[in-house]
């Protein structure tokens, strides 16, 4: 395997060397490059993808705010760039052992290559943040991208999620009437554009028998597709997403100042998360965080608060009704070795449904 690509002035190492580097250091007794430390930071990006605690990411930003007293930058849907962090940490360093926070949904910024099939020179993909094919088309793929951060010392935050239930999550995020967020109501040919550009294969939504030139809307369709149909959809246009929140994960899993969460735990031990955050990037105030950060755990909502919120769905579904959409994935081999190899790179077991990053 090539472990060092030059890109113009710049230079990519696959995850996948990563981790080798990382297992034989470890396994020596001893951490990562440039992680043997830990500095005080200036930001700390705060980054969560879709149907993974973006909202409890928000939330925990106002709290940080209120107890810390710091700037804290709110970007809804939207990535994050070098520049974007660069600006926040020039204003966390005016404020020592209070560093700036800035929340980001989605993943933040990353350029991705390809490598010609015949020069086997590389190429940068024509679209920030999608990896491509030998001939520059999109593909889903975890390598081939980079990061880009600051000088500036900056930490990160990052909540990921067990991938098959951001999709059951998701599935029935974008059913519900009336639509959460708007573009769930814009005819389906415009998601269905947007899903190819971004490596979904047109083979898989022909599979479904799916019309991609449908005025009717993404919303519609998950509501009167057959359930199997519909949770196969929203995977598909899930996909992107999921291997975006993989790469970003295997990224930051190096980062010296990375914290990365799972979902899950958030929701069984919050004030434990919270104080693993406040105790790495503001140990002056752990106690107020961890107070001011309790109206963000959801454990503590009431059941009218529940039902109210449209971000919140597991609980509203049994997990019987889970385990039969999750099995109508796993009928799709194709869509099964996704899920399973997104499971792997981000380290969860997946065990219902994978074995070892394969599908069972």
């Amino acid at each position: 395997m090539v472990c060092f690509v030059l890109l113009s002035n710049r230079s990519w190492v696959p995850p996948a060397c990563l981790h080798n580097a990382y297992s034989e250091e470890a396994g020596s007794g001893g951490a990562p490059f440039g992680m043997r430390q830990q500095q005080q930071v200036a930001a700390v990006i705060g980054s969560a993808n879709h149907k993974t605690g973006s909202k409890q990411l928000v939330c925990l930003g106002k709290a940080i705010q209120a107890a810390v007293q710091t700037n804290v930058t709110i970007k809804i849907i939207s990535n994050t760039t070098a520049s974007d962090a660069a600006l926040v940490a020039a204003a966390g360093q005016a404020t020592l052992g209070r560093p700036s926070f800035l929340v980001t949904y989605f993943h933040s910024s990353h350029e991705c290559y390809g490598v010609a099939a015949e020069s086997k020179e590389t190429f940068k993909c024509r679209r920030p943040g999608f990896p491509c094919t030998a001939k520059g088309a999109p593909s889903l793929s975890l390598e081939g991208c980079y990061f880009s951060l600051p000088t500036a010392p900056v930490g990160v935050l990052h909540f990921v999620r067990d991938p098959w239930d951001v999709v059951t999550s998701a599935y029935w995020y974008h059913q519900q009437q009336p639509a959460p967020e708007a573009w769930i109501d814009v005819p389906f040919s415009k998601r269905a554009a947007a899903m190819l550009a971004e490596g979904v294969p047109e083979a898989a939504l022909k599979a479904l028998g799916l019309d991609t030139s449908s005025a009717e809307s993404y919303g519609e369709l998950l509501r009167t597709l057959p359930e199997d149909v519909g949770i196969q959809l929203e995977f598909w246009r899930s996909a992107p997403g999921l291997y975006a929140m993989a790469r970003q994960a295997q990224f930051f899993e190096r980062h010296p100042g990375g914290i990365q969460l799972e979902y899950e735990e958030l929701q069984t031990g919050w004030d434990d998360a919270v104080t693993r955050i406040a105790s790495r990037f503001y140990p002056r105030y752990v106690a107020q965080l961890v107070k001011q950060a309790k109206s963000c755990d959801t454990s503590n909502w009431s059941k009218e608060k529940l039902e109210s919120s449209n971000h919140v769905t597991t609980g509203k579904h049994s997990g019987e009704d889970k385990l039969r959409l999750q099995a109508a994935l796993a009928q799709d081999a194709e869509v099964q070795g996704h899920l399973c190899a997104v499971c792997a790179a981000m380290r969860y077991g997946c065990e219902a449904w994978c074995r070892d990053g394969e599908r069972r």
